[in-house]
């Protein structure tokens, strides 16, 4: 994954997706990306149908720092192929991904990686009211996989103002590009 600001056309930072099962230690492809509203957090999704998070608040401000990993906020699996579709997006305030899968089934989360429902289940499933119902929500068909899903929650602090313009790419071609947005940086 690449960060570059795209007035400059210079490279901010990189970073390779590492499988982190243990016993897989190959490389998987990210297939999807996407960026919370203000561009703090990226979302990655891949060939062994994990969802990662990845704080970007700080990723690639350094000027001498290229290389290396910005902090995992979140890591789980929630399909058992190829995720083929990601999309952050937000409803009355909260954040959600939505999953597209090669295993022919789309499923909604909150962005802290709670499983809230399949697209076409039987039970219907509402998002109005407290979204602690789903904490710990995990598919049949991945709990085996990882033990639960996590999500650290970052610690709150005062937010500054950063302006920022950036291209993301990934290994398939996947790429999303914001220009000229406001980042809120810790």
């Amino acid at each position: 994954v690449c960060l570059w600001n795209t007035s400059r056309g210079k490279l901010l930072g990189e970073f390779t997706v590492l499988a982190r099962d243990e016993g897989r230690p190959e490389l998987n492809d990210i297939y999807s990306l996407d960026l919370n509203e203000d561009c703090s957090t990226l979302f990655t999704s891949d060939s062994s149908g994990c969802v990662c998070a990845w704080d970007l608040t700080d990723f690639g401000l350094d000027p001498d720092v290229v290389d290396g990993e910005p902090p995992l906020l979140l890591r789980f699996h929630a399909h058992n192929e190829i995720i083929c579709y990601l999309q952050w997006f937000t409803l009355d305030g909260h954040g959600y991904l939505a999953t597209g899968s090669e295993d022919r089934t789309c499923r909604l989360w909150t962005d802290s990686g709670n499983y809230i429902g399949i697209f076409g289940q039987s039970t219907l499933w509402s998002l109005d009211g407290d979204l602690s119902a789903f904490a710990g929500k995990v598919p049949e068909d991945v709990a085996h996989l990882t033990p639960s899903n996590t999500s650290p929650s970052p610690p709150k602090e005062e937010k500054k103002k950063k302006s920022l313009s950036v291209s993301l790419a990934a290994g398939v071609g996947a790429e999303a590009a914001i220009a000229g947005a406001d980042v809120d940086a810790v």
